[in-house]
């Protein structure tokens, strides 16, 4: 999963979010990626006012 925001910060949380998405979906972690990149002035997210999320899932 990538985490596209300004804020908050991802990587203080890193392997909590990594845990909580592989315990949702029944995976081991180590079969779950989280990063984090910045949006650079693009729409709600670069404005600091949101962020969002991109997954791949394979089956």
């Amino acid at each position: 999963m990538t985490v596209v925001a300004d804020r908050p910060h991802v990587s203080p949380r890193r392997d909590e979010i990594r845990a909580t998405l592989a315990a949702t979906l029944g995976v081991p972690a180590d079969a779950v990626s989280v990063k984090a990149t910045r949006p650079e002035g693009l729409g709600l997210s670069g404005d600091g006012v949101g962020c969002f999320a991109v997954a791949i899932v394979r089956g």
